[in-house]
């Protein structure tokens, strides 16, 4: 899986960039399945919401993921980036957990 960061109205550290990548690449074992059609790019956006807001849901996490059925496209926001990812990961695992359901129950 290879994962694909962007960004607006934020700047992007190398700290900040690593620890999306390790958040969304951990559900890369669940998506095993269906990276034997080919290779699996999770686009990632970060951004601020506003650039004179200061407090409340600030930052905002969108991720756009092809697979071979259907393409998974989250948003979250946050008051803290790295809490937005985390967000954004979790949701990502129980989407693409109900995904894997509903193909097991295609396969019976």
């Amino acid at each position: 899986m290879r994962v694909e960061i962007s960004s607006t109205r934020l700047d992007i550290t190398d700290a900040l960039k690593k620890y999306t990548e390790i958040k969304i690449k951990s559900v890369e074992r669940m998506l095993k399945k269906f990276e034997a059609h080919g290779e699996i790019v999770a686009f990632v956006e970060l951004s601020r919401t506003t650039r004179h807001h200061k407090q409340g849901d600030v930052y905002y996490a969108e991720i756009t993921m092809k697979l071979p059925q259907k393409t998974i496209r989250i948003e979250k926001t946050h008051e803290d980036v790295r809490g937005a990812i985390d967000q954004l990961k979790n949701t990502l695992k129980e989407d693409i957990s109900k995904l894997k359901e509903i193909n097991n129950k295609k396969i019976k």
